[in-house]
């Protein structure tokens, strides 16, 4: 689903993916305070897939994603340049619409100043002008739902370098542990603290890894 190939008219089922058609067409069946929670949930859960999209796939990224409520996972995405900043400010005022619907218990109404005064001035409505409220709403869901997909497809997950530690036992064996003694002689002189040894051991260290790096371009050529 492309949002951006709306041209200024209103999204219909067939525009959407059949996952957003289910969400969308279970919205549609709510009362206004149903649809609003069924709605925004939705969004919640796209931009929780969004974010473990550009994460390491392992439990501390779902842990911290999944522990955390809708406004930080809008500042995480956005800190982490996933949306853009209308996406963000969209999904910000339709939280504050799903907060009042869900800490009223009558029976609310989208034609409600409340809601009314945050659904203006939400930028992601593909029709101009004049409009029944509840129609908006569903509209601007539509398209932010659009805007999250085409973010979670876009994102990349970090690559983690190795560790320093690592990198030297690798190399030691590489080298055939050449620079074992060398190592555990910087060991010793660090821990009885002489200084005249530790430069002694350092220059020795710096020599093997110049002669190392010459060994190495000269096997290259």
């Amino acid at each position: 689903f492309d949002p951006t190939k709306l041209a200024g008219r209103e999204p219909t089922l067939s525009d959407l993916p059949e996952v957003m058609q289910i969400y969308l067409s279970r919205a549609g069946h709510e009362t206004d305070r149903g649809c609003i929670l069924v709605s925004v949930s939705y969004l919640d859960h796209l931009l929780t897939q969004t974010l473990l999209a550009a994460m390491l796939d392992d439990e501390d990224a779902r842990h911290l994603v999944q522990h955390m409520d809708f406004a930080r996972r809008i500042r995480l995405a956005r800190a982490m340049g996933l949306i853009p900043s209308a996406v963000r400010d969209d999904l910000h005022q339709l939280k504050q619409i799903r907060n009042t619907a869900a800490h009223d218990w009558t029976d609310l109404r989208f034609n409600e100043p409340a809601i009314l005064t945050r659904l203006e001035q939400l930028q992601h409505d593909p029709v101009r002008g004049p409009s029944e409220p509840r129609r908006r709403f569903m509209r601007v869901m539509a398209v932010l739902a659009g805007e999250l997909e085409r973010a979670r497809r876009r994102a990349t997950r970090p690559v983690v370098p190795p560790s320093v530690a690592l990198e030297m036992r690798e190399r030691i064996e590489q080298e055939g542990f050449a620079l074992r003694p060398i190592i555990d002689a910087l060991s010793t002189a660090l821990r009885t603290g002489d200084h005249s040894k530790f430069a002694e051991v350092t220059r020795r260290a710096a020599d093997a890894s110049a002669s190392s790096a010459a060994s190495g371009r000269r096997a290259d050529q």
